[in-house]
């Protein structure tokens, strides 16, 4: 996945936490709870290891045709990955 994630990071911090969000198109809708937890794993190693933070949501809305075992990855994601310290 092409991310400038770390431009990001170096651009906005520490003034503002990182707010990119999990991607709609994939993985949320069309990939596997698997490729949601990756993803959010990423993000989170990537935008939040400098200790300013990072806000895991996804992007704009959650499409109808997301399901809901990829929601619930998003957030098991978020609570397992996303502790500072």
């Amino acid at each position: 996945m092409p991310c400038h994630c770390r431009s990001a990071v170096r651009v906005c911090s520490p003034v503002i936490p990182a707010g990119l969000r999990v991607a709609l198109q994939t993985p949320l809708p069309f990939g596997s709870a698997e490729d949601v937890r990756a993803e959010v794993k990423h993000l989170i190693r990537t935008l939040a290891v400098d200790g300013t933070g990072y806000i895991v949501a996804p992007c704009h809305n959650l499409q109808n045709i997301t399901p809901l075992k990829n929601i619930v990855a998003l957030y098991e994601a978020a609570h397992e990955y996303g502790r500072l310290g």
